[in-house]
């Protein structure tokens, strides 16, 4: 670190510029990240270097199911010059290096990792990737994800991409330097040459072996390791946030799970991993990012849209997941937004749907008034505050003042079993004229179905009771039996007494439903600007 180091290191900088310009100058400085800063100069020294202490610290996290050892070092790490870049890694052709750890943080990683003697050497562990990771593929690619994700530009290791195995028994460094096994052939695919002259012995074990672990074999395995690294390589090519962005950690309450923020040029990306052996759940605070749309960048999947609650995620054992934070990007088809349900009013019926018309009879004045009070609270408490919430409300839905019914009866099905309620309602327009809907209303009752709230959660108005009984009071339209009924009338041209009146039913050319269609009836996951159901495959 003396002064006349970075001096010559500044005269061969000058002359690689000068003569070289696509080298790059790679510093293995094995320090403290504020040591190896001044490696960087202002820009006119080495372009890359090592980053030694991040190393160790990946592992002693994965052993701890504990973020800190990252995240700590992450943080202590200095900004460097805009023109260069660190150089991160797992393994390499040396030791697994803990020059740059503890000496209680060395005796703890080499019980985890190195309980065998043979696999120390100097202040480090002679040991490849997948042996460290007791070959365990979740870990592997955990590892491999955290290394495609962080600040710096990630270097592999040859073979690791294939989870090549080592040989403790040979001396020194020799362990992790064997021939790189191509294939299942004559010395793996390596050499033509006699066995005896290779510069080291290839893996012979059953498990790591030239014949068990090659690349073409891997080759012609979609789902095999180097499939896996190639895709995630590509992954990170695809967004140069990954090498280019700044980092910013978030801080859940489960220290089991790393989560962090790559942010470039108006990209951002949310990385997640569980660094534990078991499932964990994690609530991050992104309220920041409401309404944009979690994409998991392997599998272009698209999540729920993040809102001002805390996001949670469910994460598997040692399972990393990024995500782009899009703007752009619509939630998935089967998302509903389902906030915090509000507290229904709760409508006491006197006499079933009577109690919207008139009570008949000799009925005293006080259930009377007992009835118009539920009235004035279905047109004020229920029905206003509905409108305001539907899409196919016209104009403004928080313009919807007052709310009055300007029809209203019984409607039976054929069979006299089933009884809705159908209303026209009026609300003021913003022209001065008012504005009508059609609104049937059906009652469904907790002692004839259960999970009333979760079956018709978008289309429930009121909680009512009659009695003893309890239900929930709903748009007609979440009903299936008043939708197929519906449907038949139209097609029958049926004809029955309402209100005064005759309500006639009738169809349009369009109208071409077969009885087996009525069958099968869904609704569209998002709500539209019409009352839509699907009868078969069709839309009505």
């Amino acid at each position: 670190n003396l002064p006349e180091t970075h001096a010559v290191i500044r005269q061969i900088r000058a002359a690689v510029d000068a003569h070289y310009r696509d080298r790059v100058l790679l510093a293995e400085a094995n320090q403290w990240p504020e040591d190896v800063r001044e490696y960087f100069g202002q820009g006119e020294e080495c372009q890359m270097a090592y980053h030694f202490p991040l190393m160790p610290r990946i592992y002693m996290s994965l052993a701890q199911e504990d973020r800190h050892p990252i995240t700590d070092i992450l943080r202590q790490t200095p900004d460097i010059p805009e023109n260069c870049q660190w150089a991160i890694f797992l393994r390499n052709h040396d030791e697994l290096t803990l020059e740059m750890v503890t000496r209680q943080e060395r005796d703890y990683l080499y019980r985890e990792y190195a309980a065998d003697p043979r696999m120390r050497l100097n202040l480090g562990i002679r040991r490849r990737l997948a042996p460290l990771l007791s070959n365990d593929r979740q870990k592997i690619e955990l590892l491999t994800w955290l290394l495609m994700s962080m600040p710096g530009s990630p270097i592999m290791y040859y073979g690791d991409e294939i989870g090549m195995g080592d040989n403790i028994y040979l001396g020194d460094r020799k362990g992790v330097r064997t021939p790189m096994q191509w294939s299942p052939d004559y010395n793996g695919g390596f050499s033509r040459a006699d066995p005896e002259q290779l510069y080291l012995p290839l893996l012979m074990d059953p498990v790591y072996g030239y014949q068990a672990v090659n690349v073409e074999s891997q080759s012609r395995n979609a789902s095999s390791l180097l499939h896996w690294t190639r895709k995630v390589i590509t992954v990170r090519k695809e967004h140069p946030v990954f090498g280019r962005g700044n980092i910013r950690f978030l801080r859940p309450g489960n220290r089991k799970m790393l989560a962090y923020l790559r942010e470039y040029a108006g990209v951002s990306v949310l990385c997640v991993a569980n660094l534990a052996r078991t499932a964990q759940a994690v609530e991050l605070g992104l309220e920041a990012y409401a309404g944009r749309t979690p994409v998991e960048l392997m599998g272009k999947s698209a999540f729920p849209p993040i809102g001002q609650l805390p996001y949670l995620l469910t994460l598997p054992a040692h399972t990393f997941l990024a995500f782009s934070l899009d703007e752009d990007t619509n939630p998935p088809a089967w998302h509903e937004e389902r906030l915090a349900r509000p507290e229904l009013p709760v409508l006491v019926l006197l006499e079933g749907w009577h109690t919207f018309l008139s009570l008949d009879g000799d009925v005293s004045a006080t259930r009377r008034a007992l009835a118009t009070r539920t009235r004035r609270q279905l047109q004020v408490e229920v029905l206003a505050p509905y409108l305001k919430s539907k899409r196919w409300v016209a104009g403004d839905q928080e313009a919807v003042a007052a709310v009055g019914i300007e029809i209203k009866d019984e409607w039976r099905s054929p069979s006299g079993q089933e009884v809705w309620f159908w209303m026209i309602i009026e609300t003021p327009g913003a022209d001065g004229e008012n504005i009508y809907y059609s609104l049937p209303l059906a009652i469904a009752w907790e002692d004839e179905q259960e999970n009333l709230m979760d079956t018709f959660h978008t289309w429930i108005l009121a909680r009512v009771r009659q009695k003893e009984r309890l239900g929930v009071l709903l748009d007609a339209f979440g009903n299936d039996a008043f939708c197929r009924t519906l449907v038949r009338s139209m097609g029958k041209g049926d004809e029955q007494p309402f209100a005064g009146g005759v309500m006639v039913f009738g169809k349009s050319a369009a109208y071409d439903f077969s009885e087996s269609e009525l069958i099968t009836l869904r609704r569209p996951s998002l709500e539209q600007r019409h009352s839509n159901i699907v009868l078969g495959e069709q839309l009505y």
